[in-house]
């Protein structure tokens, strides 16, 4: 069986405010050929999807977990406020960190502001290229093309070494990159950048008003400064870094088959990319640009979670989805024995990141092989999610099965969506009860066995 925890994450100086998200799964995953005319052995693989808040317990439990991969979905502190805490502890097992793209190129921004790194010998992204950017996921369209970007070839084996990994990482430094988030320097230079998008009357991002701008300033200053670390902290330690972009996906593509590790953990919106050191045009205009490109909910990711037992998905698994749609729905071939099942980590993020072929929200997601998924935003009534709770019932109906889902994080400020408080309640479960602000928190554990997934909560915090 493998095992889902979702931690009640309530920081002590928030309590009854709001609850942060963190995840963490154990699994087994196979790590040789896959389906039933392959062989397999099994490695058991840890993975934490999220830090929660920095004061809360999800970050020590998170290290104490001691996971191989780390996932951070984007930059709310009640995701990743725990990130200092985190790298502060001996973490002995974790390879790899996975962030979004947008990450490292506000980390070559922040570098390039802070004159960290010298002179780069790279190429050049243009503040335009990053307004560009933040219109088109607004608009759910692809950004343009950019050479400090490019889509990693999920044919080629990946034999390359952390240190490979990125164009001219192996010229970083080693040394954790902190940004001062009370700098009066740094603070004054983006109030100024915010002053000067006022005059240029820009459509991307919105201006804040004259009285928000130090308060944007400071909050752009301080989110940025977690990204930095997590990315930072992680080289310093010999991690390796991976980049997932929501921008990239194509039509041709099923990210949760091939973007990540197969049989461990995939990511349904987005695709691997590779982020190259790059110079940067205006940097602190560009740091600020970045900095609200990653607060867009719809970049954050979306964690599919392997299952123990399920294959891990090579070359044959992948031809099966796209010559042969209905294989799973064909029980003479017992498609039981080697269909994989998982978790589906909703985060944040919208229906529209998980956008596939024929241009319908929600259909990256592989409905087919969840055991249990995550509310997403924390179960809030927002239209930009309806999309993922329209296509659940539709499984549902087609299937005859319903999905489990667990509600993770959120403030009692914000109303629940009757889309989770209707499912029966063997069907869901949530890390806090969110009708009052005296609730107090509670840990989720589920375990996952082919499609059952069996709910417990317990240990209230």
């Amino acid at each position: 069986m493998t095992t889902l925890v979702c931690v009640g994450d309530t920081a002590p100086a928030r309590q009854g405010k709001g609850v942060g998200e963190s995840h963490l799964w154990s699994s087994v995953a196979r790590t040789s050929c896959c389906c039933h005319w392959g062989r397999a052995w099994a490695v058991p693989r840890r993975v934490v999807v999220d830090l929660g808040y920095a004061g809360g317990g999800a970050p020590k439990l998170a290290a104490e977990f001691d996971p191989h991969v780390l996932v951070l979905t984007h930059s709310d502190r009640d995701h990743i406020g725990g990130i200092d805490r985190f790298f502060s502890t001996s973490l002995h097992s974790l390879e790899q960190l996975w962030v979004p793209q947008e990450w490292g190129l506000l980390v070559e921004a922040a570098e390039a502001l802070t004159a960290r790194s010298g002179p780069v010998d790279g190429p050049l992204i243009t503040v335009e290229q990053i307004r560009t950017m933040g219109r088109a996921a607004e608009h759910g369209d692809t950004w343009p093309d950019s050479v400090a970007v490019t889509v990693r070839d999920i044919d080629e084996p990946d034999r390359r070494s952390p240190e490979q990994e990125h164009i001219g990482e192996h010229q970083r430094s080693a040394s954790v990159l902190r940004l001062d988030q009370r700098s009066d320097a740094l603070i004054e230079a983006i109030t100024a950048v915010i002053e000067q998008e006022r005059d240029k009357n820009v459509d991307w991002p919105p201006v804040p008003s004259p009285e928000e701008a130090e308060e944007v300033a400071v909050d752009t200053v301080r989110k940025s400064s977690r990204i930095a670390l997590a990315i930072s902290a992680a080289r310093a330690r010999g991690v390796r870094v991976r980049y997932f972009s929501t921008d990239h996906v194509s039509e041709e593509v099923q990210p949760w088959l091939t973007s990540g590790d197969r049989g461990t953990a995939t990511i349904v919106n987005a695709v691997e990319v590779i982020v190259r050191r790059c110079r940067v045009e205006e940097p602190a205009t560009s740091f600020y640009l970045l900095a609200r490109l990653t607060a867009q909910n719809r970049r954050a990711l979306m964690p599919f979670l392997w299952a123990s037992g399920s294959p891990d998905c090579c070359r044959e698994l992948a031809w099966l989805h796209r010559e042969w749609p209905d294989y799973w729905l064909n029980t003479e071939w017992e498609p039981d024995a080697c269909k994989p099942w998982g978790a589906l980590i909703c985060s944040d993020s919208s229906a529209e990141s998980a956008r596939g072929q024929g241009g319908l929200a929600g259909t990256l997601i592989p409905w087919e092989h969840l055991s249990v998924m995550t509310a997403p935003h924390h179960g809030s009534v927002d239209a930009a999610h309806a999309g993922i709770w329209e296509q659940r019932r539709q499984h549902a109906a087609l299937m005859g099965r319903e999905i489990p889902v667990v509600l993770a994080g959120g403030t009692h400020r914000h109303p629940v969506t009757e889309e989770f408080t209707n499912l029966d309640r063997q069907l869901r479960a949530c890390t806090r009860c969110r009708h009052g602000s005296d609730r107090v928190s509670r840990t989720v554990t589920v375990g996952v066995t082919g499609a059952e997934a069996a709910i417990t909560p317990h240990r209230r915090h």
